[in-house]
């Protein structure tokens, strides 16, 4: 009977069935649009739910949807059974349209979710498949085939696969998941060494620690340190010889767009949407807070060792949305000099070594450069 009831379902109307087997819990409208593959309008998913809730397919209670439990049963059992055959004959359809488990979710719903439908869709893998080794070799050919294609034509077979590699304890270190879709993918605790995740979609995937998008990052003159920032204002210091991460800091209140080290690496300087120029020691520690003589974003900072007949000192100049650079003696702070001349948000400054020259670059595809001869005289050639 639940069966015939099911068959005579709009395709929209099974993939909200799907999705409450999954959610395991009364969800919200809201929940329920967000997790759908396909965009649709509230008024579409409306007249669904209100078609279910007409043949009693599901109920509704303070605004919260789901399935009474022969229902979560059978649809639950369902998708487990369709799930194999997909990744048996290479033919998906709800593998893509449906995470097996939601990494964002509570815990325990989640292991729940493990528990009643990751593991016995493994179960049956290894009855068609025999070992982990040959449904690892197929879920990768069928990754393969969908790398580049859009969110629409990839859902949720790159989350779905990571997560059955995940509890078949396949080793997810020097794995090439470049150029795809991978959302809800559990990767908390994972070892991810050498993992390749360029120009991949990792909405909704959770990590062992939050990630946010890394906006600039440096080398230092060394070698061994690898400073990140980030769109949460952050900067974060890396070994690279290990790829362990050793301290992170709350650095800006906006995005820190540049990062450059010192010329003997005991420092480093960040330029941020907040208009500010950073120094810092390798602990964290802001040093000095350069004036804040920037009117916008500063997106460039670079910084070289001057030397001349007068002695020696160090050069730090920045530039961004203003139009302007400024040079700084680090020393003492002081802003040397303004440049103007760019009628456009300069993106990149760069100095040579030996801090004699600067050149700069902006939106409008255009370029100078300065000669620095000595402190007290800075000119534009």
């Amino acid at each position: 009977m639940l069966e015939q009831q099911f068959q005579h379902l709009s395709a929209l109307e099974k993939e909200v069935m799907y999705w409450l087997a999954i959610n395991r819990e009364p969800v919200t409208f809201k929940e329920i649009q967000a997790d759908l593959l396909s965009a649709i309008s509230s008024s579409q998913l409306l007249e669904v739910l209100e078609a279910l809730e007409r043949r009693s397919l599901i109920e509704i209670g303070s605004g919260l949807f789901t399935l009474q439990p022969v229902l979560m049963e059978y649809m639950t059992s369902r998708l487990i059974q369709q799930v194999c055959v997909e990744v048996e004959t290479q033919s998906i359809s709800l593998f893509k349209t449906h995470a097996l488990i939601k990494a964002t979710t509570k815990d325990y719903i989640k292991e729940i979710q493990i528990y009643l439908i990751l593991n016995p869709v493994i179960k049956q893998l290894l009855s068609v498949f025999g070992t982990a080794n040959r449904i690892e070799m197929q879920l990768m050919t069928i990754l393969s085939s969908l790398r580049r294609l859009k969110p629409i034509d990839t859902g949720y077979v790159g989350g779905n696969t990571i997560n059955l590699f995940r509890q078949l304890q396949v080793n997810l270190s020097d794995r090439n998941f470049s150029g795809l879709t991978i959302w809800q993918a559990d990767l908390k605790g994972v070892n991810l060494h050498r993992t390749n995740f360029a120009y991949s979609d990792l909405t909704k995937s959770t990590f062992t620690a939050n990630l946010s998008y890394t906006f600039t990052l440096a080398v230092s003159p060394d070698g061994n340190l690898l400073a990140i920032g980030d769109t949460l204002g952050k900067i974060s210091l890396w070994q690279t010889t290990n790829g362990q991460q050793c301290l992170t800091w709350e650095a800006h209140a906006g995005w820190a767009r540049s990062i450059v080290f010192s010329a003997d690496g005991q420092t480093l300087f960040s330029g941020s949407d907040d208009q500010t120029v950073k120094q810092w020691d390798l602990t964290g520690r802001c040093l000095q807070v350069f004036s804040r003589m920037h009117t916008g974003f500063v997106w460039s900072v670079a910084q070289a060792q001057q030397q001349n007949l007068s002695g020696s000192y160090s050069v730090l100049a920045s530039g961004g949305m203003d139009q302007m650079v400024k040079i700084w003696d680090i020393q003492t702070g002081e802003c040397l000099k303004t440049l103007q001349g760019h009628t456009d948000w300069i993106w990149s400054i760069a100095l040579s070594k030996d801090g004699q020259t600067l050149a700069s670059g902006s939106a409008r595809a255009n370029a100078s450069y300065l000669l620095i001869k000595t402190k007290k005289d800075l000119k534009m050639t």
